[in-house]
């Protein structure tokens, strides 16, 4: 049976459809998260990324991966502050992260 990687992970970007719709938030296509090129034994179909017998290891080494991206990524960190400004109602500064 294939796991859903992006659900096992704790993807912020993923969706299990009760809120919002199902599948990934962020790309319109699965396939073109930055986790996609990681193992060749992962696919995806529109909504999300799938591997046959992942182990511990291989989901541990893709959720590494992935909080690593999220780190450094201007989107990521332009929604959690979007988010902060939406539950707070008040104006945060962002965090330039230009180096």
């Amino acid at each position: 049976m294939a796991t859903n990687i992006c659900s096992e992970i704790d993807c912020p970007y993923w969706s299990n459809g009760k809120k919002e719709p199902y599948g990934c938030r962020r790309y319109t296509v699965a396939s073109m998260c930055h986790l996609n090129n990681s193992d060749p034994d992962i696919f995806s179909d529109q909504n999300a990324m799938y591997h046959i017998d992942s182990g511990s290891d291989l989901l541990r080494s893709l959720k590494e991966e992935n909080e690593s991206y999220l780190v450094n990524d201007e989107k990521y960190q332009r929604d959690i502050y979007n988010q902060e400004i939406l539950k707070n109602r008040v104006k945060i500064p962002f965090p330039n992260r230009r180096v």
